[in-house]
Protein backbone atom coordinates (compact mmCIF):
# COMPACT_ATOMS: atom_id res chain seq x y z
CA UNK A 1 0.00 0.00 0.00
CA UNK A 2 2.83 1.87 0.68
CA UNK A 3 3.97 1.88 -2.62
CA UNK A 4 1.24 2.92 -4.24
CA UNK A 5 0.55 6.42 -2.49
CA UNK A 6 4.53 6.83 -3.35
CA UNK A 7 3.55 6.40 -6.58
CA UNK A 8 0.71 8.51 -7.09
CA UNK A 9 2.63 11.10 -5.66
CA UNK A 10 5.54 10.79 -8.33
CA UNK A 11 2.57 11.05 -11.35
CA UNK A 12 1.09 14.05 -9.65
CA UNK A 13 4.93 15.90 -8.80
CA UNK A 14 5.82 15.14 -12.45
CA UNK A 15 2.41 16.31 -13.90
CA UNK A 16 3.17 19.72 -12.56
CA UNK A 17 6.40 19.84 -13.82
CA UNK A 18 5.43 19.26 -17.53
CA UNK A 19 2.90 22.39 -17.35
CA UNK A 20 5.05 24.40 -15.27
CA UNK A 21 7.46 23.90 -18.72
CA UNK A 22 4.74 24.33 -21.42
CA UNK A 23 4.00 27.76 -19.82
CA UNK A 24 7.60 28.57 -20.01
CA UNK A 25 7.70 27.82 -24.19
CA UNK A 26 7.33 30.93 -25.86
CA UNK A 27 5.25 31.14 -28.88
CA UNK A 28 6.65 33.00 -32.64
CA UNK A 29 4.93 35.51 -34.01
CA UNK A 30 4.52 34.73 -37.99
CA UNK A 31 6.24 37.19 -40.23
CA UNK A 32 7.45 37.09 -43.77
CA UNK A 33 9.87 38.92 -45.30
CA UNK A 34 7.03 41.31 -47.30
CA UNK A 35 3.22 40.86 -47.84
CA UNK A 36 2.80 42.50 -50.88
CA UNK A 37 4.53 41.99 -54.39
CA UNK A 38 4.54 42.92 -57.88
CA UNK A 39 5.45 40.04 -60.80
CA UNK A 40 5.50 39.64 -64.63
CA UNK A 41 3.64 36.83 -66.27
CA UNK A 42 6.30 33.69 -65.66
CA UNK A 43 8.21 35.53 -63.19
CA UNK A 44 9.25 33.46 -59.85
CA UNK A 45 9.95 35.34 -56.61
CA UNK A 46 11.13 33.94 -53.14
CA UNK A 47 9.77 35.65 -50.20
CA UNK A 48 11.75 34.71 -46.73
CA UNK A 49 9.79 33.64 -43.72
CA UNK A 50 11.81 35.63 -41.01
CA UNK A 51 9.63 33.96 -38.23
CA UNK A 52 7.39 31.59 -37.24
CA UNK A 53 6.18 27.80 -35.60
CA UNK A 54 7.51 25.46 -38.45
CA UNK A 55 5.44 22.77 -40.39
CA UNK A 56 4.73 25.67 -43.00
CA UNK A 57 1.72 25.82 -45.41
CA UNK A 58 1.04 27.86 -48.27
CA UNK A 59 -2.30 28.21 -50.73
CA UNK A 60 -2.77 30.88 -53.71
CA UNK A 61 -6.43 31.81 -53.80
CA UNK A 62 -6.43 31.81 -57.46
CA UNK A 63 -4.20 29.24 -58.60
CA UNK A 64 -4.36 30.24 -62.35
CA UNK A 65 -3.28 33.47 -61.62
CA UNK A 66 -0.17 32.44 -59.32
CA UNK A 67 0.94 29.32 -57.80
CA UNK A 68 2.65 29.40 -54.44
CA UNK A 69 4.80 26.49 -52.69
CA UNK A 70 7.27 26.48 -49.06
CA UNK A 71 10.94 25.42 -49.97
CA UNK A 72 13.23 25.22 -46.85
CA UNK A 73 11.48 28.11 -44.63
CA UNK A 74 10.81 29.61 -48.11
CA UNK A 75 7.65 31.44 -49.99
CA UNK A 76 7.93 31.00 -53.69
CA UNK A 77 5.44 32.39 -55.80
CA UNK A 78 5.34 32.09 -59.84
CA UNK A 79 3.18 34.12 -61.93
CA UNK A 80 0.65 32.31 -64.30
CA UNK A 81 -1.34 34.87 -65.65
CA UNK A 82 -2.07 39.04 -66.03
CA UNK A 83 -4.59 39.75 -62.44
CA UNK A 84 -4.69 39.72 -58.64
CA UNK A 85 -4.52 36.72 -56.14
CA UNK A 86 -3.65 36.34 -52.30
CA UNK A 87 -1.22 34.06 -51.03
CA UNK A 88 -1.82 32.65 -47.41
CA UNK A 89 1.08 31.32 -45.21
CA UNK A 90 0.77 29.89 -42.30
CA UNK A 91 2.40 27.60 -39.64
CA UNK A 92 1.93 24.95 -36.74
CA UNK A 93 0.66 27.02 -34.56
CA UNK A 94 -2.12 27.90 -36.65
CA UNK A 95 -1.11 31.61 -37.33
CA UNK A 96 -1.56 32.95 -41.13
CA UNK A 97 -0.13 35.67 -42.95
CA UNK A 98 -1.68 36.63 -46.47
CA UNK A 99 0.30 38.36 -49.36
CA UNK A 100 -0.89 40.43 -51.73
CA UNK A 101 0.37 39.04 -55.60
CA UNK A 102 -0.36 41.44 -58.67
CA UNK A 103 0.43 39.82 -61.98
CA UNK A 104 0.94 42.59 -64.93
CA UNK A 105 2.28 41.83 -68.32
CA UNK A 106 3.36 44.69 -69.88
CA UNK A 107 3.57 43.53 -73.63
CA UNK A 108 3.08 39.66 -74.33
CA UNK A 109 4.25 36.48 -72.07
CA UNK A 110 8.31 36.16 -72.72
CA UNK A 111 10.72 39.00 -73.67
CA UNK A 112 11.96 38.78 -77.34
CA UNK A 113 10.08 39.67 -80.14
CA UNK A 114 10.87 39.97 -83.97
CA UNK A 115 9.91 42.48 -86.90
CA UNK A 116 10.81 42.70 -90.35
CA UNK A 117 11.97 45.60 -91.38
CA UNK A 118 9.42 48.24 -92.53
CA UNK A 119 6.67 46.56 -91.15
CA UNK A 120 5.47 47.70 -87.05
CA UNK A 121 4.33 45.37 -84.21
CA UNK A 122 1.12 46.69 -82.19
CA UNK A 123 0.47 45.81 -78.77
CA UNK A 124 -2.87 47.27 -76.15
CA UNK A 125 -1.12 47.49 -72.65
CA UNK A 126 -4.19 46.17 -70.48
CA UNK A 127 -2.51 47.47 -67.23
CA UNK A 128 -1.61 50.74 -65.35
CA UNK A 129 -2.32 54.27 -66.45
CA UNK A 130 1.40 55.82 -66.78
CA UNK A 131 4.59 54.72 -68.95
CA UNK A 132 7.43 54.98 -70.14
CA UNK A 133 9.22 53.57 -73.21
CA UNK A 134 12.59 53.69 -74.71
CA UNK A 135 15.01 51.95 -77.11
CA UNK A 136 18.27 51.40 -76.82
CA UNK A 137 19.10 51.98 -80.99
CA UNK A 138 16.60 53.72 -82.70
CA UNK A 139 18.48 52.92 -85.88
CA UNK A 140 17.20 49.31 -85.28
CA UNK A 141 14.02 49.75 -84.23
CA UNK A 142 11.51 52.23 -82.75
CA UNK A 143 8.78 52.61 -80.07
CA UNK A 144 6.22 55.00 -79.18
CA UNK A 145 2.89 55.11 -76.33
CA UNK A 146 -0.30 56.23 -77.51
CA UNK A 147 -2.79 56.08 -74.82
CA UNK A 148 -1.98 52.45 -73.97
CA UNK A 149 -0.95 51.28 -77.39
CA UNK A 150 2.79 50.39 -78.07
CA UNK A 151 4.00 50.18 -81.37
CA UNK A 152 7.54 49.20 -82.38
CA UNK A 153 8.96 49.54 -85.54
CA UNK A 154 11.65 47.41 -87.74
CA UNK A 155 14.04 50.26 -89.31
CA UNK A 156 17.29 48.12 -89.65
CA UNK A 157 18.57 45.04 -89.78
CA UNK A 158 19.83 43.68 -86.41
CA UNK A 159 18.83 43.31 -82.12
CA UNK A 160 18.24 45.37 -79.62
CA UNK A 161 16.27 46.35 -76.73
CA UNK A 162 13.47 48.57 -75.95
CA UNK A 163 12.47 48.98 -72.18
CA UNK A 164 8.60 49.52 -71.35
CA UNK A 165 8.27 51.44 -67.26
CA UNK A 166 5.02 51.22 -65.59
CA UNK A 167 5.51 54.03 -63.85
CA UNK A 168 3.26 53.57 -60.62
CA UNK A 169 4.74 50.14 -59.49
CA UNK A 170 8.14 50.83 -61.26
CA UNK A 171 8.39 47.58 -62.74
CA UNK A 172 10.39 47.00 -65.79
CA UNK A 173 10.82 44.99 -68.76
CA UNK A 174 13.14 44.80 -71.12
CA UNK A 175 11.90 43.14 -74.66
CA UNK A 176 15.03 42.18 -76.96
CA UNK A 177 13.90 43.35 -80.51
CA UNK A 178 15.30 41.33 -83.42
CA UNK A 179 14.78 43.42 -86.82
CA UNK A 180 14.91 40.90 -90.03
CA UNK A 181 15.46 41.79 -93.45
CA UNK A 182 11.67 41.06 -95.38
CA UNK A 183 13.85 40.54 -98.46
CA UNK A 184 15.68 37.44 -98.65
CA UNK A 185 17.04 34.21 -100.13
CA UNK A 186 15.47 30.65 -100.28
CA UNK A 187 18.57 29.08 -98.93
CA UNK A 188 21.66 30.76 -96.63
CA UNK A 189 23.98 28.11 -98.21
CA UNK A 190 24.39 26.73 -101.33
CA UNK A 191 26.92 24.15 -102.50
CA UNK A 192 27.79 23.66 -106.00
CA UNK A 193 29.58 21.22 -108.45
CA UNK A 194 32.04 23.24 -110.87
CA UNK A 195 29.90 23.53 -113.74
CA UNK A 196 26.37 23.27 -112.34
CA UNK A 197 24.23 25.47 -111.41
CA UNK A 198 20.76 25.17 -109.14
CA UNK A 199 18.07 27.66 -108.72
CA UNK A 200 17.21 29.37 -105.49
CA UNK A 201 14.34 31.35 -104.88
CA UNK A 202 14.48 35.33 -103.97
CA UNK A 203 11.58 36.01 -100.73
CA UNK A 204 9.67 39.47 -101.31
CA UNK A 205 11.57 40.79 -103.63
CA UNK A 206 10.40 43.99 -105.89
CA UNK A 207 9.30 41.50 -108.84
CA UNK A 208 11.20 43.95 -111.57
CA UNK A 209 14.38 41.73 -111.72
CA UNK A 210 16.13 45.42 -110.09
CA UNK A 211 19.07 43.63 -108.64
CA UNK A 212 22.67 44.16 -108.43
CA UNK A 213 24.94 41.41 -107.02
CA UNK A 214 28.32 41.48 -105.46
CA UNK A 215 30.75 38.53 -104.69
CA UNK A 216 33.36 38.71 -102.64
CA UNK A 217 35.47 36.80 -104.27
CA UNK A 218 34.51 37.33 -107.34
CA UNK A 219 34.59 34.33 -110.52
CA UNK A 220 33.73 31.58 -108.52
CA UNK A 221 29.80 31.53 -109.39
CA UNK A 222 27.69 33.72 -112.19
CA UNK A 223 24.16 34.99 -110.96
CA UNK A 224 21.05 35.57 -112.50
CA UNK A 225 17.44 36.40 -111.82
CA UNK A 226 14.55 35.04 -113.48
CA UNK A 227 11.00 35.20 -113.72
CA UNK A 228 8.43 32.24 -112.97
CA UNK A 229 5.03 31.43 -111.85
CA UNK A 230 4.13 28.01 -109.80
CA UNK A 231 0.96 25.76 -109.98
CA UNK A 232 -1.02 28.60 -108.30
CA UNK A 233 -0.23 31.31 -110.51
CA UNK A 234 1.75 33.21 -108.13
CA UNK A 235 4.53 35.00 -109.14
CA UNK A 236 7.97 34.74 -107.91
CA UNK A 237 11.47 35.31 -108.99
CA UNK A 238 14.78 33.03 -108.87
CA UNK A 239 18.26 33.14 -108.85
CA UNK A 240 20.33 30.31 -110.92
CA UNK A 241 23.33 30.14 -109.86
CA UNK A 242 26.04 28.76 -111.58
CA UNK A 243 29.30 27.40 -110.49
CA UNK A 244 32.47 28.61 -112.39
CA UNK A 245 35.52 27.43 -110.78
CA UNK A 246 36.38 26.15 -107.01
CA UNK A 247 36.22 28.19 -104.05
CA UNK A 248 33.97 29.32 -101.88
CA UNK A 249 32.04 32.66 -101.78
CA UNK A 250 29.79 35.17 -100.13
CA UNK A 251 26.87 36.73 -102.64
CA UNK A 252 25.21 39.93 -101.44
CA UNK A 253 22.00 40.86 -103.92
CA UNK A 254 20.86 43.88 -103.60
CA UNK A 255 16.95 44.94 -104.17
CA UNK A 256 17.27 48.10 -105.64
CA UNK A 257 14.06 49.30 -105.02
CA UNK A 258 13.90 48.69 -101.82
CA UNK A 259 17.62 48.68 -100.87
CA UNK A 260 17.30 45.72 -98.63
CA UNK A 261 19.89 43.11 -99.03
CA UNK A 262 20.33 39.98 -98.71
CA UNK A 263 23.19 37.32 -98.65
CA UNK A 264 24.40 33.73 -99.30
CA UNK A 265 27.25 31.60 -99.17
CA UNK A 266 28.24 29.46 -102.35
CA UNK A 267 30.47 26.81 -102.24
CA UNK A 268 31.67 25.24 -105.21
CA UNK A 269 33.43 21.79 -105.53
CA UNK A 270 35.50 20.36 -107.93
CA UNK A 271 34.23 18.84 -110.24
CA UNK A 272 34.99 15.10 -112.36
CA UNK A 273 36.82 15.71 -115.81
CA UNK A 274 34.45 13.86 -118.11
CA UNK A 275 34.03 13.77 -121.98
CA UNK A 276 32.22 12.14 -124.75
CA UNK A 277 34.98 9.49 -125.73
CA UNK A 278 38.40 8.38 -124.60
CA UNK A 279 39.16 6.95 -128.17
CA UNK A 280 39.25 8.83 -131.37
CA UNK A 281 39.72 8.05 -135.08
CA UNK A 282 40.47 11.29 -137.52
CA UNK A 283 42.43 11.12 -140.98
CA UNK A 284 45.72 12.64 -141.86
CA UNK A 285 44.82 16.38 -142.35
CA UNK A 286 41.08 16.25 -140.75
CA UNK A 287 40.06 17.22 -137.67
CA UNK A 288 37.73 15.95 -134.77
CA UNK A 289 35.86 17.24 -131.82
CA UNK A 290 36.01 15.47 -128.54
CA UNK A 291 33.04 17.36 -126.13
CA UNK A 292 34.32 18.62 -122.58
CA UNK A 293 31.14 17.11 -120.71
CA UNK A 294 31.79 18.36 -117.01
CA UNK A 295 35.30 19.79 -115.96
CA UNK A 296 37.06 22.97 -114.26
CA UNK A 297 37.82 25.33 -116.46
CA UNK A 298 41.92 26.23 -117.39
CA UNK A 299 41.71 23.49 -119.40
CA UNK A 300 45.52 22.08 -121.30
CA UNK A 301 46.26 19.78 -123.70
CA UNK A 302 49.03 17.40 -124.79
CA UNK A 303 49.90 14.60 -127.34
CA UNK A 304 52.42 11.64 -126.77
CA UNK A 305 53.25 12.19 -130.69
CA UNK A 306 52.38 15.42 -131.32
CA UNK A 307 53.89 14.82 -135.12
CA UNK A 308 50.93 12.39 -135.54
CA UNK A 309 48.62 14.31 -133.83
CA UNK A 310 47.97 17.88 -132.07
CA UNK A 311 44.71 19.27 -129.98
CA UNK A 312 43.66 22.21 -128.55
CA UNK A 313 40.72 23.02 -126.32
CA UNK A 314 37.66 25.94 -127.70
CA UNK A 315 34.49 26.42 -127.71
CA UNK A 316 32.68 23.16 -128.86
CA UNK A 317 30.25 23.34 -131.81
CA UNK A 318 26.81 23.86 -130.40
CA UNK A 319 24.59 21.18 -131.77
CA UNK A 320 21.26 23.79 -131.75
CA UNK A 321 20.17 26.95 -129.69
CA UNK A 322 19.12 24.67 -126.72
CA UNK A 323 22.71 23.57 -126.58
CA UNK A 324 24.44 25.26 -124.00
CA UNK A 325 27.95 26.43 -124.68
CA UNK A 326 30.69 23.73 -123.99
CA UNK A 327 34.39 23.49 -124.75
CA UNK A 328 35.90 20.63 -126.68
CA UNK A 329 39.09 19.08 -127.68
CA UNK A 330 39.85 19.10 -131.00
CA UNK A 331 42.19 16.76 -132.48
CA UNK A 332 44.65 16.96 -136.15
CA UNK A 333 45.69 14.20 -137.67
CA UNK A 334 49.40 14.78 -139.12
CA UNK A 335 50.43 11.57 -140.28
CA UNK A 336 49.19 7.69 -139.70
CA UNK A 337 49.97 6.09 -136.38
CA UNK A 338 49.05 6.40 -133.17
CA UNK A 339 48.89 9.05 -130.05
CA UNK A 340 48.09 10.12 -126.35
CA UNK A 341 46.56 13.14 -126.17
CA UNK A 342 46.27 14.32 -122.47
CA UNK A 343 43.39 16.76 -121.20
CA UNK A 344 44.21 18.19 -117.98
CA UNK A 345 42.02 20.69 -116.33
CA UNK A 346 42.59 23.79 -113.21
CA UNK A 347 42.19 21.01 -110.80
CA UNK A 348 44.81 18.95 -112.43
CA UNK A 349 42.44 16.19 -112.87
CA UNK A 350 43.29 14.56 -116.25
CA UNK A 351 41.88 12.32 -118.72
CA UNK A 352 43.43 10.86 -121.64
CA UNK A 353 42.27 10.32 -125.36
CA UNK A 354 43.80 7.21 -127.54
CA UNK A 355 44.14 8.67 -130.83
CA UNK A 356 44.34 7.02 -134.24
CA UNK A 357 45.31 8.70 -137.22
CA UNK A 358 44.57 6.58 -140.65
CA UNK A 359 46.90 7.21 -143.69
CA UNK A 360 44.68 7.61 -146.98
CA UNK A 361 45.43 4.29 -147.74
CA UNK A 362 43.25 2.96 -144.68
CA UNK A 363 39.75 3.86 -146.74
CA UNK A 364 40.64 0.94 -148.90
CA UNK A 365 39.27 -2.43 -148.39
CA UNK A 366 41.74 -5.28 -149.92
CA UNK A 367 39.89 -8.76 -149.88
CA UNK A 368 42.16 -11.71 -150.08
CA UNK A 369 42.07 -11.78 -154.10
CA UNK A 370 43.66 -8.01 -153.77
CA UNK A 371 40.62 -6.60 -154.88
CA UNK A 372 40.14 -3.30 -154.34
CA UNK A 373 37.08 -1.04 -152.81
CA UNK A 374 36.14 1.52 -150.89
CA UNK A 375 35.64 1.00 -147.18
CA UNK A 376 31.97 1.37 -146.09
CA UNK A 377 31.90 5.01 -144.90
CA UNK A 378 35.20 6.58 -146.11
CA UNK A 379 36.24 9.48 -148.07
CA UNK A 380 38.67 8.92 -151.14
CA UNK A 381 40.35 12.77 -151.88
CA UNK A 382 43.26 14.33 -153.19
CA UNK A 383 46.16 12.42 -154.25
CA UNK A 384 45.94 8.86 -153.75
CA UNK A 385 47.64 5.54 -153.60
CA UNK A 386 46.57 2.38 -154.20
CA UNK A 387 48.34 0.26 -151.33
CA UNK A 388 50.88 -2.79 -152.09
CA UNK A 389 48.51 -5.76 -151.77
CA UNK A 390 46.09 -4.00 -154.35
CA UNK A 391 46.08 -5.90 -157.21
CA UNK A 392 42.84 -5.01 -158.80
CA UNK A 393 40.16 -2.14 -158.75
CA UNK A 394 36.42 -3.31 -158.53
CA UNK A 395 33.88 -2.23 -160.72
CA UNK A 396 32.68 0.92 -159.79
CA UNK A 397 34.37 1.01 -157.04
CA UNK A 398 35.12 5.06 -157.20
CA UNK A 399 32.54 5.66 -159.69
CA UNK A 400 31.41 9.67 -159.52
CA UNK A 401 34.22 10.35 -156.79
CA UNK A 402 33.92 14.21 -156.12
CA UNK A 403 37.53 14.22 -154.67
CA UNK A 404 40.50 12.23 -155.83
CA UNK A 405 42.46 13.98 -158.13
CA UNK A 406 45.29 11.60 -159.14
CA UNK A 407 45.69 8.06 -158.67
CA UNK A 408 49.22 5.98 -158.05
CA UNK A 409 47.93 2.09 -158.79
CA UNK A 410 51.23 0.84 -157.65
CA UNK A 411 51.36 -3.02 -158.06
CA UNK A 412 47.27 -3.02 -159.62
CA UNK A 413 47.10 -5.07 -162.97
CA UNK A 414 43.41 -4.81 -163.73
CA UNK A 415 41.31 -1.25 -163.35
CA UNK A 416 37.66 -2.47 -163.03
CA UNK A 417 34.43 -1.29 -165.13
CA UNK A 418 33.61 2.27 -164.57
CA UNK A 419 36.21 2.12 -161.96
CA UNK A 420 36.60 6.23 -162.03
CA UNK A 421 33.78 6.75 -164.46
CA UNK A 422 32.93 10.60 -163.91
CA UNK A 423 35.24 11.20 -161.15
CA UNK A 424 35.44 15.03 -162.28
CA UNK A 425 38.18 16.18 -160.12
CA UNK A 426 40.57 13.67 -161.38
CA UNK A 427 43.34 14.99 -163.05
CA UNK A 428 46.18 12.32 -163.67
CA UNK A 429 46.97 8.51 -163.50
CA UNK A 430 50.21 6.80 -163.14
CA UNK A 431 50.67 3.05 -162.77
CA UNK A 432 54.17 0.36 -163.65
CA UNK A 433 52.04 -2.67 -164.22
CA UNK A 434 48.82 -2.59 -165.59
CA UNK A 435 47.63 -4.80 -167.79
CA UNK A 436 43.75 -3.97 -168.44
CA UNK A 437 41.98 -1.00 -168.36
CA UNK A 438 38.00 -2.43 -168.78
CA UNK A 439 35.04 -0.78 -170.26
CA UNK A 440 34.42 3.02 -169.29
CA UNK A 441 36.92 2.95 -166.63
CA UNK A 442 37.37 6.44 -166.75
CA UNK A 443 34.80 7.89 -169.29
CA UNK A 444 33.85 11.19 -168.30
CA UNK A 445 36.38 12.09 -165.84
CA UNK A 446 38.63 15.41 -166.16
CA UNK A 447 41.86 13.84 -167.01
CA UNK A 448 44.79 15.67 -168.27
CA UNK A 449 47.27 13.56 -168.87
CA UNK A 450 47.71 9.66 -168.44
CA UNK A 451 50.79 7.40 -168.09
CA UNK A 452 50.46 3.93 -169.21
CA UNK A 453 53.05 1.22 -168.59
CA UNK A 454 54.73 -1.05 -171.14
CA UNK A 455 52.61 -3.67 -169.63
CA UNK A 456 49.60 -2.42 -170.35
CA UNK A 457 47.48 -5.30 -173.27
CA UNK A 458 43.96 -4.20 -173.46
CA UNK A 459 42.11 -0.99 -173.16
CA UNK A 460 38.20 -1.60 -173.29
CA UNK A 461 35.33 0.19 -174.33
CA UNK A 462 35.01 3.81 -173.85
CA UNK A 463 37.66 3.69 -171.56
CA UNK A 464 38.85 7.19 -172.02
CA UNK A 465 35.64 8.22 -173.65
CA UNK A 466 34.55 12.22 -173.56
CA UNK A 467 37.68 12.57 -171.45
CA UNK A 468 37.63 15.97 -173.02
CA UNK A 469 40.13 17.74 -170.59
CA UNK A 470 42.94 14.78 -171.84
CA UNK A 471 45.88 16.59 -173.98
CA UNK A 472 48.86 14.08 -172.62
CA UNK A 473 48.68 10.34 -172.87
CA UNK A 474 51.81 8.42 -172.45
CA UNK A 475 51.81 4.63 -173.50
CA UNK A 476 55.24 3.43 -172.67
CA UNK A 477 54.23 -0.29 -174.29
CA UNK A 478 56.50 -0.99 -177.97
CA UNK A 479 53.46 -2.49 -179.83
CA UNK A 480 50.04 -0.54 -179.31
CA UNK A 481 47.58 -2.11 -176.68
CA UNK A 482 44.61 -3.41 -177.94
CA UNK A 483 42.04 -0.76 -178.09
CA UNK A 484 38.12 0.24 -179.04
CA UNK A 485 36.87 1.77 -181.41
CA UNK A 486 35.67 4.20 -178.87
CA UNK A 487 38.09 3.69 -176.39
CA UNK A 488 38.94 7.14 -176.85
CA UNK A 489 36.04 9.44 -178.03
CA UNK A 490 35.35 12.52 -177.22
CA UNK A 491 39.00 13.40 -176.33
CA UNK A 492 40.49 16.44 -176.99
CA UNK A 493 41.56 17.02 -180.71
CA UNK A 494 44.64 18.24 -180.33
CA UNK A 495 45.86 15.80 -177.31
CA UNK A 496 49.15 14.18 -177.75
CA UNK A 497 50.29 10.66 -177.40
CA UNK A 498 53.45 9.92 -176.85
CA UNK A 499 55.17 6.52 -177.24
CA UNK A 500 58.50 5.08 -176.86
CA UNK A 501 61.53 6.32 -179.00
CA UNK A 502 60.90 3.80 -182.31
CA UNK A 503 57.31 2.74 -181.76
CA UNK A 504 56.18 5.50 -183.51
CA UNK A 505 55.65 4.30 -186.75
CA UNK A 506 53.92 1.21 -184.77
CA UNK A 507 51.03 3.31 -183.48
CA UNK A 508 50.60 5.46 -186.68
CA UNK A 509 49.91 2.30 -188.50
CA UNK A 510 47.62 0.91 -185.48
CA UNK A 511 43.43 1.12 -185.56
CA UNK A 512 41.74 2.93 -183.13
CA UNK A 513 45.04 4.85 -182.08
CA UNK A 514 46.06 6.53 -185.19
CA UNK A 515 42.74 8.68 -185.84
CA UNK A 516 42.39 9.33 -181.79
CA UNK A 517 45.92 11.24 -181.93
CA UNK A 518 46.52 13.45 -184.36
CA UNK A 519 50.17 14.14 -183.25
CA UNK A 520 52.07 10.74 -182.13
CA UNK A 521 55.88 12.11 -180.65
CA UNK A 522 58.76 9.76 -179.38
CA UNK A 523 60.26 9.76 -175.97
CA UNK A 524 63.41 10.95 -175.73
Amino acid sequence: MKHIKLLYVCMALMTFLFAACKKDDKTETLTLEKTALTLKVNEQTTIRIVSGNGNYTAKSADESKAIAVIDQNNLKITAKAEGETTVSVSDADGQTVKVAVRIVNLIIPGATLTVEQGSTLTYTLSFGSKYEVSTADDKIATAELSDKVLSIKGVGKGQTQITVKDTPTEKVQVLTVTVINSFAVQKATLSLVNGEDEVIALVKGNLKQLYSFKAEPEGIVTTTVEAVKDAQIVKSENIRVKGEKVGTTKITITDEVSKQTATFQVTVAAAELTIATTTAEVDVEATTEIRINTGNPGYTVSSSAPSIATAEVKDGTRINHLDQLHKAVYIKGLAAGTATITLKDVQGKTVNIKVTVKGKDDIFNIDADGVVKLKDGATAQGAIKIPDTGKSIAPSAFSGNQGITSVDFNNVTKIGKSAFQSSKALVSITGTKIETIEQAAFALSSITEATLPATVTTIGRMAFMNCKSLTKLTCLKMTPPTAEPNTFNGIKEKATLYVPKGAKAAYEAATNWKDKFKEIKELN
